[in-house]
């Protein structure tokens, strides 16, 4: 190419490029004015949306248009500059998975469940984070379930204790052998003397009494148990709100609609590689503005290109007492002639799992747990919750005082552990900035439960 060629091909290019930041500039001005919007099908085209997206896309372009106007003239090195990066990518997918880089694992998450609104991915080892300086896994069984025992394994026992719950039966931001589940099953072999024990955990983060009477009819039940704790939050009473709004009766079943193959209801998870997991925090916020316009315009051209897959747990809105709560610890800040309701849904549920339970032959009991706040509100000094509720709520102890007098109502025992939290000297015993029991909480409310356990001969034999 002559210099003259060359100064027409750069002159073009220029042209090119301005041309293409003239119409994402135009595009941005119809957007922000409003000429668009009825093309969104959802009330008007997000803003902070629209400017992303026009600049990713406008980024993309300019990156297109450089390596097209550059090809003539440098093909060969930008041949070797893709085969350098492709080969630096690959020694770097090597290297992360011989030496077990914890975020080139696949990163924890729930899968959206029609049957049981979120599971997780069966028989995976998945990267939860960092927890006070030490990286957590989670390990799941055939089932998704957080525990070491296969369902068969866990048969071969002639105790079998399974143990319903949200996160603090999970165990969140805790290694598995430092779940309160693991601990039980420690404390049972050892005070009793026996081995033939086995306590199964069936927790699931952000999971409420609606979802476990679900997971014990299609899961859980399966491991037949001959014992079945069921762990109580406060967040429970909101949750189980939440849930029941988005649930749906089909032929005789609840199921969550919201839920599709298209968002892992299979039970799959895919994992690109140990490159792609220890960037997708990098990529992910991309992911919307990427997709926005395909979204809207996809179906108006005759093809989808998919739901949206995320969920929003915190999203939460209720009308109580003339306030708008927007939390799920609304219960704190009334009453319990107001918020009783709540409390009776979830209760209602409760019942009807006892029911299930012993129907199969084993035991139920009930265990109420506190949060920090009702026994050292200084338990957590940072705790990242701080502003959806107040160290010392005016009606916080109502929980305890609803399930107290349930005792009366139902026949099933309730074990309450605020007594054994408010009187131990151990401390802390949860994260300082998150209010879930660290290993020592973890560790202590399995000792409190198994004492109960015990003193109640509620173990096969014993």
């Amino acid at each position: 190419m002559n210099p003259n060629e060359e100064q027409t091909s750069a002159r073009f290019w220029r042209i090119v490029l301005a041309a293409v930041t003239l119409g994402a500039a135009a595009v941005l001005g119809i957007i922000f004015i409003g000429a668009l919007d009825r093309f969104s099908g959802a009330g008007g085209i997000p803003r902070d949306i629209a400017l992303q997206s026009v600049s990713l896309y406008w980024v993309i372009a300019c990156a297109l248009i450089m390596l097209v106007a550059h090809w003539p003239a440098h093909r060969l090195q930008i041949i070797l500059s893709i085969v350098s990066f492709a080969f630096a990518l690959g020694f770097f997918e090597v290297a992360a998975r011989v030496l077990a880089v914890p975020a080139g694992f696949l990163h924890w998450d729930g899968l959206a469940s029609r049957e049981l609104h979120h599971a997780y991915a069966p028989n995976r080892k998945m990267y939860a984070g960092i927890y006070e300086n030490e990286p957590v896994f989670v390990v799941t069984n055939e089932d998704g379930l957080r525990t070491d025992y296969s369902r068969s394994e866990f048969l071969e026992h002639a105790n079998r204790v399974v143990v319903l719950g949200d996160s603090f039966t999970f165990g969140f931001g805790v290694q598995q052998e430092n779940s309160m589940p693991t601990f039980l099953e420690a404390t049972l072999r050892e005070v009793t003397g026996e081995q033939d024990i086995a306590v199964l955990n069936a927790g699931i983060v952000s999971y409420a009494p609606l979802l476990e009477k679900l997971l014990f009819e299609k899961v859980a039940s399966r491991y037949k148990p001959t014992l079945v704790v069921q762990v109580l939050d406060p967040t429970d009473i909101g949750d189980d709100f939440k849930y029941g709004q988005e649930a749906v009766t089909d032929s005789g079943r609840t199921v969550f609609p919201r839920a599709g193959p298209e968002c892992g209801e299979a039970g799959t998870a895919n994992y690109y590689g140990a490159v792609a997991e220890i960037l997708a925090p990098v990529v992910a916020p991309l992911e919307i503005p990427l997709m926005y316009p395909l979204q809207v315009i996809g179906p108006r051209l005759g093809f989808a290109v998919g739901k949206n897959c995320a969920y929003d747990y915190y999203n939460f809105d209720l009308e109580i007492g003339g306030v708008t709560e927007t939390n799920r610890y609304f219960h704190y800040r009334h009453p319990l002639a107001l918020t009783k309701s709540y409390f009776d849904e979830s209760l209602g549920h409760i019942i009807e799992t006892a029911k299930a339970v012993r129907e199969s032959g084993a035991q139920y009991l009930l265990v109420v747990s506190p949060r920090f706040h009702h026994w050292n509100p200084l338990e957590s000094p940072d705790n990242w919750e701080k502003d959806d509720y107040a160290l010392d709520e005016p009606f916080q102890f109502e929980y305890f005082r609803y399930f107290d007098e349930a005792r009366g109502r139902v026949d099933f025992p309730i074990f309450d552990l605020l007594p054994a939290f408010q009187t131990t000297d151990k401390s802390p015993l949860v994260f300082r900035d998150d209010p879930h029991w660290n290993p020592h909480g973890n560790e202590f409310a399995a000792n409190s439960l198994a004492a109960y356990v015990i003193k109640h001969s509620m173990l096969e034999g014993k």
